[in-house]
């Protein structure tokens, strides 16, 4: 849990950026899927991202390659994004809705 010196810190590192605006804690983040990777290969599963829950770009590609063989695709929310996906790399694209 973050406390006031950490809300400090990053407000201090994103004074001066126009709002609205992103902060990604990279080891959170990696921490996290770790978790999820390792509950993953326990069960002997595969995983597929929601890209609907990254809706970042460089994040789902940091996810997708962190994960390896274990993480077989996206899950998209329309069509429309499904292409948007295809045209930055991104392969084995499941549309949910």
């Amino acid at each position: 849990m973050a406390d006031s010196t950490d809300y400090q810190r990053l407000r201090t590192a994103v004074g001066g950026e126009p709002l609205p605006l992103a902060l990604v804690d990279f080891d959170a983040f990696d921490a996290n899927l770790d978790l999820l990777l390792a509950a993953v290969r326990q069960h002997d599963k595969r995983l597929r991202l929601a890209s609907k829950s990254i809706r970042s770009v460089p994040l789902l590609r940091r996810a997708t390659e962190r994960g390896g063989d274990r993480v077989v695709g996206l899950m998209a929310y329309t069509v429309p994004e499904a292409a948007f996906l295809v045209e930055h790399g991104f392969h084995d694209i499941f549309i949910a809705y």
